[in-house]
C-alpha cells in the first residue's frame, strides 16, 4: 500500500558490462547517466523500504581523453572516472582499442588507448509481496509489516512487472483472500465445518464456529429443545432462551434491547413487562423493552466494512461495502489506488515518471535530462549543448543525442574525439609555417610546398601516418647543388624521398624508442634513437644506408604534433636514400624491368610467357619479384614454367602479380584485399612496425616506382608461397 513500510532486503549481484564512452555516438551518456544514477545523493528517490536493491558492479570503458592519436598526453593521463567509480588502469591506459575516424569521407581505424572504470549500480527490484513500479504492498487483512500477502491464503502477482492481484487458495475467496469460499466453514484455514443444528454459525476466517441458537433451542450445537419455551411468548424480534438456568426472552442476533415505558396496558409490548410503577398522575405505567436492529455500519463493535469503504445496511447483520473514491478492493479490504502502477499513470514514459500523490491521484515528474515546458505543458529534452558548449572543441559540432547526452563531432577535415579536434597532416604543415612557434613559423615553406604539390591528397585523406619533415634549412642535404625548384620538379625523386620520411601508423617518439626499427612508406627500415646529453633527452631519426654518414641521422626539433590522421615530427634535416629503382613516367613498365639486373629472371619469364605486350598495357600495377625470389623456388621449377606443359601456369603466376589501376602505397594500406588479373584476392596487411605485406608473408621492399601510367612495387616472395603456386597457379 502506498505510504506503508515494507521490510528492507538487499541482494548482492556481480555483473560486468563494458560501456564505450567518448568516441561512440553516446559520447557522454555514462558520464551523466551512469555516474549520477549510482551516486548516493540520489538515494532519497529510491523507496528502499519497499524495494529490493540489486547491486551491480559495472565496468565503464572510457575511450575519451586517452588516445595518442586523438588527444594530447596531459589530458590522456588526467582522464577521470565518473563520481563514485574506481579507476582500474594507470598512466595512458590500455592500448587495446581501435578508434574509427573519418577524414574527408575516408574511413580509418586508428589505434588508441582506453581507461577502465568500475562502479556499482543500484537497480530497483520489488521485495516479495510488493508489486508494480511503486512496489505497493499486495492486498492483505494483516498489517503490512507481517508480510502476509493475500492474507496468507493466496499467491500475489508481485514483482515490479506484476499487477498485484491475488490468486486465492482452494478454500478462500475475496479481494485479499479474506473470506471462506464455503459459508459453512470457519477457522484460519476455512477447513472446519459448522455444527449448528438449529442456529447460526460464527463462520469465516475469523469465526470460531460458535452457534447462536434459534428460539426454543439450547446446547453447544443448538440441538436441545427447551420445554419451558413451548408456552412462552416473546416480543417481536426476540427469542426464548435459557440463560444460566433462567428461561427468558432475548433479542434475536443482530438486534439489541431498548427499554421503553408503556402507558397502554393493551399494548403487545406488555408481554415481558419487568416492573410496575405509578406515575406522578397515579397512572399505572409498565416498564418494558423492545428489540431493534443493530446499525452495524455505525457501531464499531459490529463493524464489517473497511475504514476506506462506505457501508449500507440491507438487513439485520447484512451490509453492502463499497470502497471509497480513490480506493479499490471488495469493500472489506480497500487499498489506495496508485495510478502510477498502470501505464505510468498516463505520463509519457519516455520523458517523465509518475509520482503517487494520494489515493487515486498522481503527478508527472520530468525525468533527468528533461524539463517542463510550461507553454506546452509537457517535458522537453534539456539542450545540454547550450550548457556545455565549451566542452567540445572549437572545431567540433555539439549534438544532443539523448537525455543529458551530447556528442562532439569534429568538423569536416578535422579528426579527433570532438573534445580535441586536429587538422590533417597536410594542412598542419601549412599551419606550422603560418602560425607555429619560433622554431617553425615561416621556416616550413619547402615542406609545405613539397607536400602540397606531391602528397597533399595522401596526407589529407589517408593514414594513419607519422611524418618526419624538416624546416627549410634541413632540405640542403637532398638539394646539393640543385635548387629547390629543380628538386620539386622531379616528382618521382621528391615523392620517394618524402615516403622515406613517412611511417605507417601513428608513432610518438616514446613508442618509436621502444620499437627500434620501423618501416617507412617507401618500404625501407628506419630507426629512432634516444640519447641523453647534458641532462637533456635527444631523439635521432636514422635511415640506414642514407647517402653520406652525416646525412644518415638527424635530431628531432619538435615532436608529437598530433594530427587527425597521424603524428608530425619536425626534424633538423632531410635524410636521403638512393632509390633502388628509379622510376620514369615516360618509360614503360617493361623498360624499367629491363633496366634493372635484379629483375632479369622476371624479364625472361615475361618473354617466355608471351606477355610483353600485356606488361606494356597502361593503368596497371605490377608487384615485381626480384631474382632472389625466383632462385628460391624448388629445383627444376623454372624449367617447368618455361616448358610447353608449364607455360600456362607461368602466365597465371604473372597475372597474379598484375592489378588493374594504379595502386599507390598510401592507398594500399587502407585496403583489406586487392584482386589480381588472375581473379585471385590478395590480402593486404600492415605489421605492428608499419611494414606492408601481402598474404601475411610477402614483404614490399620498394613502393610506387612510376612508369608510364603504371605503378611498380618491388618485393620478395617466400619459397613456401611459390611451392603452393606449383599446385595452384592462381594463388599468390
Amino acid at each position: 500500500m502506498p505510504g506503508q513500510d515494507r521490510r528492507k532486503k538487499k541482494k548482492l549481484w556481480r555483473k560486468r558490462n563494458n560501456f564505450n564512452k567518448g568516441y561512440t555516438p553516446w559520447n557522454n551518456k555514462l558520464q551523466f547517466e551512469l555516474g549520477a544514477e549510482a551516486d548516493p545523493s540520489n538515494a532519497a528517490n529510491i523507496k528502499v523500504s519497499r524495494h529490493e536493491m540489486e547491486i551491480y558492479e559495472a565496468t565503464l570503458t572510457q575511450h575519451n581523453d586517452t588516445s595518442v592519436f586523438y588527444t594530447d598526453y596531459n589530458r590522456n593521463y588526467a582522464t577521470r572516472c565518473p563520481d563514485g567509480a574506481t579507476k582500474l588502469t594507470r598512466g595512458r591506459g590500455d592500448a587495446t582499442c581501435y578508434v574509427p575516424a573519418s577524414i574527408w569521407g575516408h574511413k580509418h581505424r586508428i589505434r588508441g588507448c582506453l581507461h577502465k572504470c568500475e562502479q556499482p549500480i543500484e537497480i530497483e527490484k520489488c521485495c516479495t509481496g510488493s508489486w508494480g513500479a511503486d512496489c505497493d504492498a499486495c492486498p492483505s487483512i494483516y498489517n503490512v509489516r507481517l508480510n502476509r500477502p493475500c492474507s496468507g491464503h493466496g499467491i500475489c502477482n508481485d514483482t515490479i512487472d506484476g499487477n498485484g492481484q491475488c490468486s486465492c487458495q482452494e478454500n478462500f475467496t475475496g479481494y485479499a483472500c479474506e473470506q471462506c469460499m464455503d459459508k459453512k466453514k470457519y477457522g484460519r484455514n476455512c477447513d472446519k465445518d459448522c455444527q449448528c443444528v438449529h442456529g447460526t454459525c460464527e463462520n469465516g476466517i475469523q469465526g470460531d464456529g460458535s452457534c447462536d441458537c434459534d428460539s426454543g433451542y439450547n446446547g453447544t450445537w443448538c440441538d436441545q429443545e427447551l420445554e419451558a419455551c413451548k408456552n412462552k411468548i416473546c416480543p417481536k424480534n426476540s427469542k426464548c432462551k435459557d440463560v444460566f438456568g433462567w428461561v427468558m426472552c432475548t433479542c434475536d442476533q443482530w438486534y439489541k434491547r431498548v427499554y421503553i415505558s408503556i402507558n397502554d396496558t393493551g399494548s403487545d409490548l406488555v408481554n415481558g413487562t419487568d416492573v410496575t410503577t405509578v406515575g406522578s398522575n397515579e397512572t399505572e405505567v409498565k416498564n418494558s423493552h423492545e428489540c431493534v436492529p443493530i446499525d452495524v455500519c455505525t457501531e464499531s463493535s459490529y463493524k464489517r466494512c473497511h475504514d476506506n469503504a462506505s457501508c449500507t445496511t440491507v438487513g439485520p447483520g447484512k451490509v453492502n461495502c463499497s470502497c471509497l473514491t480513490g480506493y479499490h478492493g471488495d469493500g472489506y479490504v480497500c487499498d489506495p489506488i496508485d495510478p502510477c502502477q498502470v501505464d505510468n499513470g498516463g505520463c509519457d514514459s519516455n520523458r517523465s515518471r509518475c509520482r503517487y500523490a494520494g489515493p487515486g491521484e498522481h503527478t508527472c515528474e520530468c525525468l533527468r535530462g528533461y524539463e517542463m515546458d510550461l507553454q506546452l505543458q509537457t517535458c522537453v529534452m534539456i539542450d545540454v549543448c547550450s550548457i556545455n558548449a565549451s566542452y567540445c572543441s572549437e572545431y567540433a559540432t555539439c549534438s544532443v543525442i539523448g537525455p543529458l547526452q551530447f556528442d562532439c563531432t569534429c568538423n569536416e577535415g578535422y579528426g579527433g574525439d570532438g573534445i580535441s579536434c586536429y587538422n590533417n597532416i597536410a594542412d598542419i604543415i601549412e599551419d606550422l609555417n603560418n602560425f607555429g612557434d619560433n622554431k617553425v613559423k615561416g621556416k616550413m615553406n619547402y615542406a609545405s610546398r613539397l607536400v602540397s604539390e606531391h602528397y597533399y591528397k595522401e596526407l589529407r585523406n589517408n593514414g594513419p601516418f607519422t611524418l618526419f619533415i624538416p624546416t627549410d634549412g634541413g632540405f640542403r642535404t637532398v638539394l646539393g647543388r640543385q635548387s629547390f625548384e629543380e628538386f620539386v620538379a622531379d616528382a618521382d625523386t621528391a615523392k620517394q624521398v618524402l615516403r622515406q620520411h613517412i611511417l605507417v601508423g601513428e608513432w610518438t617518439l616514446d613508442k618509436l624508442a621502444e620499437a627500434n626499427d620501423v618501416y617507412t612508406l617507401q618500404g625501407i627500415p628506419a630507426n629512432i634513437q634516444a640519447k641523453t646529453k647534458h641532462g637533456d633527452l635527444f631523439y635521432r631519426y636514422k635511415l640506414p644506408g642514407s647517402v653520406g654518414q652525416r646525412a644518415s641521422k638527424t635530431t628531432v626539433l619538435k615532436e608529437n604534433i598530433i594530427a587527425a590522421n597521424g603524428v608530425v615530427h619536425v626534424i633538423g634535416k632531410m635524410l636521403t636514400k638512393t632509390p633502388e629503382v628509379k622510376g620514369d613516367p615516360k618509360r614503360s613498365m617493361l623498360d624499367l624491368i629491363k633496366a634493372e639486373e635484379k629483375y632479369s629472371r622476371l624479364q625472361s619469364l615475361i618473354e617466355k610467357a608471351g606477355m610483353t605486350n600485356h606488361v606494356k598495357a597502361t593503368n596497371i600495377t605490377m608487384f615485381t619479384p626480384e631474382n632472389s625470389a625466383w632462385d628460391s623456388l624448388p629445383e627444376n621449377a623454372l624449367d617447368h614454367f618455361t616448358s610447353p606443359e608449364g607455360v600456362n601456369s607461368l602466365r597465371q603466376i604473372l597475372l597474379n602479380h598484375i592489378f588493374d589501376g594504379v595502386i599507390e602505397a598510401a592507398e594500399l594500406i587502407d585496403l583489406d584485399r586487392i584482386k589480381s588479373q588472375a581473379d585471385v584476392e590478395i590480402a593486404v596487411n600492415v605489421t605492428e612496425k608499419g611494414q606492408i605485406v601481402l598474404n601475411k608473408n610477402i614483404s614490399i621492399t620498394q613502393t610506387d616506382i612510376p612508369a608510364m601510367k603504371w605503378s611498380l612495387p618491388s618485393y620478395n616472395i617466400c619459397t613456401s608461397t611459390w611451392t603452393y603456386q606449383l599446385t595452384s597457379p592462381k594463388s599468390m
